[in-house]
């Protein structure tokens, strides 16, 4: 356990928590969506618009932070999110938690 949190794709896999968390969905807005899609450039932009995040994704380039998504699905981690290709272009299909009622 300690060997796979020091990993950068169980890293990466907490950073996709907490932004899940920030992007929760609310069911009962029609507008609101219970999943993200987009390339991995564009999902390494959505976080970078979360302040609290920006300094621990600094690390990613947009080939870099590709590639962790990838290594994250492929070893089974992140069964939150899936990807497909599209076309020419390999999107990314992220579910999102319901907001939590206060």
């Amino acid at each position: 356990q300690t060997a796979k949190e020091v990993t950068g794709h169980a890293r990466l896999e907490e950073i996709m928590d907490i932004w899940r968390e920030l992007m929760a969905y609310d069911p009962t807005d029609p507008d609101d969506k219970p999943e993200w899609e987009g390339t991995s450039a564009a999902l390494l932009a959505q976080m970078n618009l979360h302040e609290g995040l920006r300094a621990v994704l600094r690390t990613y380039s947009p080939t870099n932070f590709a590639r962790a998504l990838n290594k994250l699905q492929k070893e089974g981690s992140g069964s939150f999110m899936k990807g497909k290709q599209v076309g020419t272009r390999y999107l990314w299909l992220v579910q999102l938690p319901k907001q939590k009622k206060s």
